[in-house]
């Protein structure tokens, strides 16, 4: 019995590709209704989320929302 075998049924496959179209989503809505400190930082993040359609929104999500500017 070989332990590390990942057997992905379909639902695990249908819930991957839904978090691959959600998490850009979400992240380039945040972007676009966003202010950021920088003035290339958008420009950055919205590549980077485009070139790593899943880890540029984690990474967005994990680092980016720092340089927000938070409306008072």
């Amino acid at each position: 019995m070989n332990l590390f075998i990942i057997n992905f049924s379909g639902i695990s496959i249908g819930i991957l590709a839904v978090l691959a179209i959600a998490l850009p989503v979400w992240a380039i809505f945040d972007l676009v209704y966003s202010k950021f400190v920088g003035k290339n930082t958008k420009l950055l993040w919205i590549v980077l989320i485009f070139v790593f359609p899943f880890i540029g929104p984690l990474a967005y999500f994990i680092i980016g929302r720092r340089d927000k500017i938070i409306n008072s």
